[in-house]
């Protein structure tokens, strides 16, 4: 993936591969514009279909989404997704090869535009494309980035931003949303003709070794008036020169605008990083397939071509096609009926096992692939010790031969309690002293971080030993916390002690009223991994909100936090949900006027609060 300074890597990358050139991307989240129509003179439309899928694959178009099929036809306007922990490839005619990354959404164009254009609207891809020859090009769009490639490689992500990175030959950026050469053909005039052409020369080129990133508002500007600037220019088509409503020195005068807005806005371009260079180089070569007539099994097989589906007991163990991972539990794709593939199947504790295919007397194979289980290094009690005292050469290599990471103590504890400090920590203070490095290992071979024990009387999970705890470790509260939630700890669990009945989030704010300090850096993460920020919670045998609970424990333990009512309300709090306490019935509004916390009132009335 790549990095970039001050600019963490985004959620939706994609990643072009070609002869020439790798480049890298980041785009901003909305879907690029539609550009006018194109008066390509290739009258042949661009044949896309899928060469291999692992896992959840799906194709469709206007929400109506099926399950994709190995050498299935993509037709103009249908959009292929992938699934957490899937993939997908699609061969576009004879030039490119595109890999989808999980949770991935790519659209395939309509037949008005050019037959190698691509949208990517979310997740990750490697894209390899063909060097092409003569008029030919091949686009991506993806958020207010067009970008243009004549035979590269390169990455493009989508989330909060938009980044390039090239590793070979040269690509161009232009952050208008709409291709200038999209509408040269239709342009009423050889003003606005030149006017475009010389937009599109003011593209950032980004040379090999180089990569660049653009904020998420970059380009916003220039895609409104282009959108505006292509409409204008379909008028005048529709309408003829005579029926135009706009003067084209209007246009050409809107299209210099627009080129000097790129001119401000476009970046410096820095040196490619490390972990873009490596993504690059493990998409693997271009590899183009033999392009079958109709999506029917005969003319596979008069094209050359062969399938294989290769399935893993256990389920999820990795298969490498060479060295190159590309899926777990399940893999069918497509191949040259003359080649021979060599698949590897592995799995931590288990024994890798390689097979080896030709076609010569079957050609839609499948083979289901056993690994045999490995036998542990060390027993469970010196792993158990390994792991409290942070022995991370110990821990690893009882894992890597297949022991279990979720064994326990004699007391109970599991594994990644032990990592967090719980064997070495105080019910009546608690303060842990967490092995982060371990911890990680531990989630990362399966260890479950939502195993409960049972600590000081309470029945705890790992989450909440976090959310209740203090941390000695140089590492902050926080980030145990990200660490346990991305490996699927769940903040909807409730937990509870006495008469109080919590879920993560409550769990959060309740420790922070009773200690005068609420960390909203916690709540955020709760809140982004899930926790529902109107689940109610029972305190001292009062049902409430997080938000009434906010307001109502807030006043009785002294404490009450501006800051974390505005951040509760600004995440979807419900702001006039009723609930009774101690008798009286009444919306978080009526509890902070009844105990005097104006600040407070003048808040929720901003957001419509009512009694």
């Amino acid at each position: 993936m790549i990095t970039t300074r001050n600019h963490p890597f985004r959620r939706f990358m994609t990643l072009f591969a070609l002869p020439a050139a790798a480049l890298l991307l980041f785009a901003c989240s909305q879907k690029p514009p539609k550009p006018a129509p194109s008066q390509s003179s290739a009258a042949v439309p661009a044949i896309a279909f899928v060469t291999y899928l692992s896992g959840d694959v799906q194709i469709g178009s206007d929400g109506d989404w099926k399950e994709a099929v190995l050498g299935q036809f993509l037709a103009a306007g249908e959009q292929l997704r992938t699934g957490k922990g899937s993939a997908a490839e699609v061969q576009i005619s004879n030039r490119a090869g595109i890999l989808l990354r999980e949770k991935t959404t790519v659209g395939v164009t309509g037949p008005e535009r050019s037959p190698y254009t691509i949208e990517l609207h979310e997740g990750s891809v490697v894209s390899r494309v063909a060097r092409l020859s003569g008029g030919e090009r091949f686009r991506v769009l993806a958020g207010n980035s067009v970008i243009g490639v004549k035979g590269t490689r390169f990455i493009v992500s989508q989330g909060e931003g938009t980044g390039v990175a090239v590793a070979e030959g040269t690509v161009t950026l232009l952050p208008t949303g709409v291709d200038p050469q999209d509408l040269i053909a239709l342009a009423p005039d050889q003003k606005v003709r030149d006017a475009l052409t010389a937009l599109d020369g003011r593209a950032l080129s980004i040379e090999a070794g180089q990569q660049v990133h653009l904020t998420a508002d970059t380009g916003e500007t220039e895609r409104r008036v282009m959108s505006d600037v292509a409409h204008r220019i379909s008028e005048k088509t529709d309408a003829g020169a005579k029926g135009a409503s706009s003067s084209a020195e209007l246009l050409a005068n809107l299209l210099v605008y627009v080129g000097q807005k790129v001119e401000q806005e476009l970046p410096a371009t820095e040196r490619i990083s490390q972990d873009s260079r490596k993504e690059l180089e493990n998409a693997g070569p271009l590899k183009l397939l033999p392009v079958p007539r109709e999506q029917k099994s005969e003319d596979f097989a008069t094209a050359g071509l062969a399938s294989v589906t290769i399935r893993t007991d256990p389920e999820d163990a990795e298969i490498y096609l060479g060295d190159r991972s590309i899926g777990k539990r399940i893999f069918s794709g497509l191949f040259r009926k003359d080649e021979t593939v060599t698949f590897t199947v592995r799995r931590e504790g288990y024994r890798p096992k390689t097979v080896e295919i030709t076609f010569s007397q079957n050609l839609n194979q499948t083979i289901t692939v056993n690994l045999e289980k490995e036998k542990p290094a060390y027993d469970a009690q010196t792993f158990l010790n390994a792991v409290s005292s942070g022995n991370m050469n110990v821990v690893d290599r009882y894992l890597s031969t297949g022991g279990d990471p979720n064994v326990r103590t004699a007391a109970g504890l599991p594994a990644v309690a032990l990592a967090l400090g719980a064997d070495r920590a105080s019910p009546s203070r608690l303060e842990l002293s967490a092995m982060p490095k371990v911890l990680e290992r531990l989630l990362a071979a399966g260890a479950d971080p939502n195993a409960a024990f049972n600590f000081g009387g309470q029945q705890l999970t790992p989450l909440y030993l976090v959310l209740v705890s203090g941390l000695s470790s140089n590492r902050t509260q926080a980030d145990i916390l990200e660490t346990l939630l991305k490996a699927g700890a769940d903040p909807n669990i409730y937990i509870q002690t006495g008469n109080i009945q919590v879920n993560a989030l409550s769990m959060a704010i309740i420790v922070g009223i009773e200690r005068k300090y609420v960390n909203l850096d916690l709540l955020d993460l709760l809140l982004k991994f899930g926790a529902r920020v109107n689940a109610v919670m029972v305190y001292q045998g009062r049902i409430m909100t997080p938000l009434v609970a906010s307001v109502v424990v807030g006043a009785e333990q002294n404490f009450v936090s501006l800051p974390l009512i505005d951040e509760l309300v600004s995440k979807g709090a419900n702001i006039n949900g009723r609930v009774n306490i101690d008798g009286e019935i009444g919306t978080p509004l009526y509890f902070a006027e009844k105990y005097g916390f104006k600040q407070v009132s003048a808040l929720l009335k901003k957001h419509g609060a009512v009694r």
